[in-house]
């Protein structure tokens, strides 16, 4: 059985820490830059951590051919009409050397969320109802030592969560695994249950 373990959670501000030091140096488009940030966040491909401008007002259809052009990743749309991709649109910006995850994540601003699948950048519409979408990384080191494998730490948040969750409904959340930490991508509510969640499997394994 496994047995005890306290689990460490570190809150990842992505987009606070690296807003700011964008918005200090908005010159920082340099191949040490982009290392560094990749070497911060080895799950994301170097085309999402590489710095991008795109200006305030935009169609979708020319935000993905600039994605595509600039980043090497293509852009699919899931959930948006025809009409809703030609037209322009106020987006957050406009966008100065910020890395693409993170000018990704400001979408939601306008309604929109992003999910990495690998091979492509998928664009849909985030469900109604104002819960801000976050970025969180929880350290399960301590419940890897007591046996816990990273692939059954993602079952078990996404089965003990209320999500949705893209990976099985395809639509809502994001979870993987990097290293020593599991990565969730989702709203404050589903956060805090995956809080929870672990903080129990914690006190189950004392028990």
């Amino acid at each position: 059985m496994k047995s005890a373990a306290i689990c460490l959670m570190l809150f990842c501000g992505w987009g606070v820490t690296n807003r700011v030091v964008a918005e200090e140096n908005p010159k920082l488009d340099s191949p040490q830059w982009n290392d560094l940030l990749a070497s911060e966040h080895p799950c994301l491909p170097p085309g999402l951590t590489k710095l991008t401008n795109w200006p305030g007002e935009i169609t979708l259809n020319s935000l993905a051919e600039l994605i595509l052009k600039e980043h090497i990743a293509p852009v699919e749309f899931s959930g948006l009409a025809a009409e809703d991709l030609a037209a322009a649109r106020r987006l957050p910006g406009p966008i100065t050397s910020v890395p693409l995850y993170q000018a990704l994540d400001w979408l939601s601003e306008v309604g929109l969320s992003w999910h990495w699948d690998g091979t492509r950048i998928q664009l849909y519409p985030e469900d109604v109802g104002g819960d801000p979408v976050t970025t969180r990384q929880y350290d399960v080191r301590a419940l890897n030592d007591q046996g816990w494998t990273q692939e059954e730490l993602l079952h078990v948040i996404q089965d003990g969560t209320t999500g949705p969750w893209f990976k099985i409904d395809g639509i809502g959340g994001t979870i993987q695994a990097a290293g020593p930490v599991v990565i969730v991508r989702h709203e404050h509510r589903v956060q805090m249950e995956v809080m929870q969640l672990l903080h129990q499997l914690d006190l189950n394994q004392a028990t």
